[in-house]
């Protein structure tokens, strides 16, 4: 119970029992039963009755004391001490902030000094008859100061309740599962979705600790907690009560005051079961179809070339020995291309291993590749623009295995273009703060995006048997390239030539700056 009630009651129970001991009739005596039940009405209703009703039960009572004090005292004059303490008690239930209370308490200094003349109960010069009207002035000031503080208190309270009300059902109503366990490890809020997802009631864990709880799965998680984590999108498979596993989807945040002080541990989390299920339906049925896709490539590719051979031995059994033995080069020449193939399938599927160097100048590793290709260049009679960016940094690699990729993408685009008139081919290597880039640029029909979605796959290829051009292609090259630029942690890419209109290869390397190029 708040204390301004409790000293209200206190000022009228010392009037009415300062009067009934010093009375000398007791014929108003009934006006204090009334007042006293009205007391008792406001006691009861202290915090769940309006402040307004609360005012007006207490200055009712107040008042009925008063007609009471009047009527036990008619026969003689009223005593100063009755007058003190009604006028107390009066100022205690109607000052409502300290204006008011100084008001009043004013008005009740003046109205007591004037009784007291008037009766004289008190002489003008009396030192207690300036002390009381002081003390009433006072009081009234600190009683209107004291229920505009209880007022204030009150309304924050109102407020709380509310906004902790608001906040309980946002936290019932969230989709997602909200767990807070305080820093001693206890469980202090586990929400509607938490109890749903979980298959845990909340009254079976709230206040208890977690380890002690049927969330014990979930401790783990709070041992190993790493700061440098906190805000990750982690999974957790927690088996539920309910019989069945269920896979969540959590990120742990600090609960900290605005004093950055450390109250416990938020753990947000959702039932992903189905999505990760569905995942990894999906993830088989990737790698089923580039299975397929890979399996058809071979199938399609060895069919072509082991079918013409058998038709050259069957040509070969109809003819005479010696035309027999003319196609026997024909036959060779296919089995070693299919040789070939097995090399690049094997060659692929290993991997084979990188020997990087420092200090590779990419616009050398071009030109070289350029020089091998010369002959067919010409033959082309492709023109070719190199641009060379200056002191354009080096990089760690494999100046080998480089031109072959950068082979690879040439004569890619010498096919591109063979049906261009004139054929042209445009290298550039430029670079910024963390990277070389060597870009292969060509004027032929370029790729479109369906083709571009798939060009880096095993077998897939717009060449040759596969493809329909008249250049014979495996549709490796661009897989085994993709897989050395990886290889050296870098990455390759195709789009549109914003120079020439058709096809545009990008080789993305990290660059290594000449500190770290020298060898110790």
């Amino acid at each position: 119970m708040r204390i301004l009630p409790v000293l209200r009651l206190a000022l009228w129970a010392s009037v009415v029992t300062l009067a009934l001991l010093t009375s000398a009739s007791y014929v108003g005596a009934g006006f204090f039963a009334p007042a006293g039940l009205l007391i008792l009405v406001a006691l009861a209703s202290d915090r769940r009755a309006p402040r307004a009703v609360q005012s007006w039960l207490w200055t009712a009572s107040f008042g009925l004391t008063a007609l009471g004090l009047i009527r036990v005292n008619l026969d003689e004059a009223p005593s100063i001490e009755h007058l003190a303490l009604l006028l107390l008690g009066a100022l205690t239930a109607t000052a409502r902030n300290r204006y008011a209370g100084l008001l009043i308490g004013l008005m009740a200094s003046g109205g007591l000094v004037y009784v007291t003349l008037e009766q004289e109960l008190l002489g003008p010069n009396d030192p207690r008859l300036f002390a009381l009207g002081v003390l009433l002035a006072t009081a009234g000031f600190a009683a209107g100061l004291a229920q505009e503080e209880s007022d204030q208190t009150e309304l924050l309270r109102e407020q709380l309740a509310d906004l902790g009300e608001h906040l309980k059902n946002v936290l019932a109503c969230v989709g997602s599962g909200v767990l807070v366990v305080d820093r001693e490890g206890r469980v202090a809020t586990f929400n509607r979705a938490a109890e749903r997802i979980l298959g845990v009631q909340e009254h079976t864990v709230i206040g208890r600790e977690l380890e002690a709880s049927a969330l014990e799965p979930m401790a783990e998680l709070f041992r190993v907690r790493n700061d440098s984590e906190e805000g990750e999108r982690r999974d957790l498979l927690f088996p539920s009560p309910l019989g069945n596993d269920v896979r969540v989807g959590y990120a742990m945040t600090p609960l900290e005051d605005r004093a950055g002080r450390r109250l416990g541990t938020i753990l947000v989390f959702q039932d992903v079961t189905l999505i990760r299920d569905y995942e990894e339906r999906m993830l088989r049925q990737e790698k089923l179809a580039a299975l397929g896709r890979l399996v058809s490539g071979i199938a399609h590719e060895f069919g072509n070339q082991l079918g013409g051979v058998r038709g050259l031995v069957d040509l070969a059994l109809l003819d005479e020995p010696e035309e027999a033995v003319a196609v026997l080069p024909t036959i060779r020449q296919t089995l070693t291309q299919s040789l070939e193939t097995v090399e690049h399938l094997l060659r692929f599927a290993r991997g084979t291993p990188l020997d990087p160097v420092p200090g590779v100048q990419l616009g050398e590793v071009v030109q070289r590749a350029l020089g091998l290709l010369r002959a067919q260049v010409d033959a082309a009679g492709a023109e070719i623009e190199l641009v060379l960016e200056e002191e354009a940094p080096t990089v760690s690699a494999d100046t080998g295995r480089l031109e072959q990729v950068f082979l690879n993408i040439l004569i890619n685009g010498l096919h591109a273009t063979s049906d261009c008139d004139p054929p042209r081919l445009r290298i550039e290597v430029t670079h910024d703060e963390a990277e070389v880039v060597v870009r292969f640029e060509d004027n032929g029909p370029g790729v479109s995006p369906e083709v571009r979605a798939r060009i880096f796959e095993p077998f897939f290829t717009t060449k040759g048997a596969l493809g329909g051009s008249e250049v014979p292609g495996t549709g490796l090259g661009l897989a085994m390239a993709l897989g050395v630029v990886e290889g050296h942690q870098g990455k390759l890419t195709v789009g549109v030539s914003p120079s020439l209109g058709g096809a545009c290869f990008s080789v993305h390397l990290p660059s290594a700056p000449a500190e770290r190029d020298a060898s110790p």
